[in-house]
């Protein structure tokens, strides 16, 4: 393998694209520039095929094989900026082109899409049919359902819905050898023994290419309401702790706090019927004037547009820190790594899913391009978190703050385990060497 690898670091993109024209056709093969320098922090054209279907995926992976081209599998390229800083590539398989919708049933809740359909283009298939996949990552709505799915990226609808990985039912993958696998299936109740599927959300493109993703779905809400309530920070975590040991179901209970500021925004959704949305609004309502905390309802569109801000406001962030802790004590803990990081000079939005016990920092002043004080920061936090507990994760950043650490904090007990999966899937270690935890 190493003799391969190291051919495979001077073959140039035009050598590439030549062999791969031959096997998907001179159309769906280009060299462009921005993915090396996105994924491995080097300036190198690459060869970029668009395959169409599945059989010309596994045919472009058997090739890299053959010939030892290290392969990064994508879609638009749009979370790149994920995991660590891996080797530079020789050939990127974008899948952006195949965005059907393979197998859909409404009536069972099930649908099987090809990775390339963007997360804008499933919410309207699926809000055609009065149903919904309950996720709302912090991605572009361009962003690509095979992105989305590698980089496992959830966001505040965690706190009822679940993760990601909880609705993702089966998949079908291109293994590193070209060998195509399908895990699971398009039942909810399909598993039995070991759940293959989980392994490939959340890897990055290391363990296979995605051709295809089976999702368990939900009926939209009859009923969409957000309750913000704004004040205190002490008055507001209250309120959050006492709404999780209560009867109320919030489908989001998410803290937003800016800097390290003494007043924030509690934001409460009720996924409810009328009926039940307007007993949780009058408790909420209750809530916030024993706290001495204002309250404000928004309903249907206006409460989706609150949200659709709060996530573009996050994602003019150039970098996002990921906190993860017991969520009964996340949002006390935060409070001193708030002045950890103002102190460091940073300005922040915080977006902490309080039932999940996760807070996501989004840092939008970082003013140093090899990203050192950001790294400083990072050691500083994990420190800190890892003294009760926590983890923390560089969920997105800059190749310049990537640079030099381990975004992941590495693997610790579970590194031979996940290496020894990586051999299976991948025998030749070409897809996307070094991108995922411990440079996997």
């Amino acid at each position: 393998m190493g003799d391969s690898m190291a051919e495979a670091r001077v073959i140039s993109p035009q050598d590439v694209c030549a062999d791969v024209g031959q096997c998907v056709g001179n159309a769906a093969v280009a060299i462009e520039s921005g993915w090396n320098e996105a994924a491995a922090g080097i300036a190198a054209p690459v060869a970029v095929a668009r395959p169409t279907t599945e059989d010309r995926v596994a045919a472009l992976v058997r090739l890299a094989a053959e010939r030892g081209w290290r392969l990064l599998p994508a879609g638009r390229g749009r979370q790149l900026s994920w995991g660590n800083l891996g080797q530079p590539v020789d050939l990127v398989v974008s899948t952006a082109a195949m965005k059907e919708v393979a197998y859909y049933s409404p009536a069972d809740l099930v649908i099987s899409v090809q990775p390339g359909m963007t997360w804008a283009e499933l919410s309207r298939v699926l809000a055609a049919e009065g149903q919904m996949l309950p996720v709302d990552p912090f991605v572009p709505d361009d962003a690509t359902i095979g992105g989305i799915v590698s980089t496992a990226a959830s966001g505040p609808r965690r706190a009822l819905y679940g993760a990601l990985r909880d609705m993702v039912i089966g998949l079908r993958v291109v293994w590193g050898d070209g060998r195509v696998i399908r895990t699971g299936g398009r039942v909810v109740k399909n598993v039995a023994g070991y759940d293959m599927t989980k392994l490939f959300i959340g890897a990055l493109g290391t363990l296979g290419v995605l051709t295809e993703v089976t999702f368990k779905l939900r009926p939209l809400p009859l009923h969409r309401a957000t309750v913000l309530l704004s004040g205190d920070v002490q008055a507001l975590r209250t309120v959050a702790h006492t709404v999780m040991t209560s009867e109320l179901i919030p489908s989001r209970l998410e803290l937003v706090l800016r800097g390290d500021a003494s007043r924030g925004v509690l934001a409460i959704d009720c996924d409810e019927p009328s009926g039940g949305a307007a007993y949780q609004i009058q408790r909420l309502r209750a809530l916030a004037q024993e706290q001495g905390l204002s309250a404000e309802v928004l309903d249907g569109d206006v409460a989706d547009n609150w949200w659709r801000m709060h996530r573009a406001s996050a994602m003019e962030a150039p970098v996002c820190l990921r906190i993860s802790g017991k969520p009964t004590r996340l949002t006390a803990q935060a409070a001193a790594w708030r002045t950890v990081c103002a102190e460091a000079g940073f300005e922040t939005l915080w977006s902490i899913t309080v039932p999940a016990g996760m807070a996501r920092i989004f840092l939008s002043s970082t003013a140093d391009a090899d990203g050192v004080r950001v790294r400083k920061l990072v050691e500083q936090l994990r420190q800190a978190a890892g003294e009760v507990g926590g983890q923390v994760v560089v969920e997105r950043a800059p190749a310049g703050v990537r640079r030099g650490i381990d975004v992941f904090g590495g693997l610790g007990a579970s590194r031979v385990w996940m290496e020894g999966i990586k051999r299976t899937a991948d025998p030749h270690g070409l897809l996307c060497p070094g991108r995922f935890a411990g440079g996997i």
